[in-house]
């Protein structure tokens, strides 16, 4: 599954609240990959956090993964909360 990551252009400590009001101009798009598994949306979320915040490649230049940063699979954004992933609509 093709994946791109997002992350603010304005550090923050968010709160995930708005699920439908982000928007692309936002965010630094930082990097895009693909995970070739038979895996469900979330445990492919859980897999990348654990990449980017414990063997980040090195063509990857953003910061470990945390809460506001957005990944995208395939079609559907899902943004880090404070525990877990959201679903959200990313514009």
């Amino acid at each position: 599954m093709k994946y791109t990551i997002y992350q603010p252009k304005q550090p923050s400590f968010m709160v995930v609240s708005d699920k439908e009001n982000y928007s692309k101009e936002s965010y630094n798009n930082v990097y895009a990959g693909e995970i070739i598994e038979d895996l469900t949306n979330i445990d492919i979320l859980e897999k990348i956090f654990c990449i980017f915040n414990m063997r980040r490649p090195e063509d990857f230049k953003g910061h470990s993964l945390s809460v506001g940063d957005i990944v995208v699979l395939d079609e559907q954004a899902y943004i880090c909360d404070t525990c877990g992933w959201n679903k959200i609509v990313l514009r």
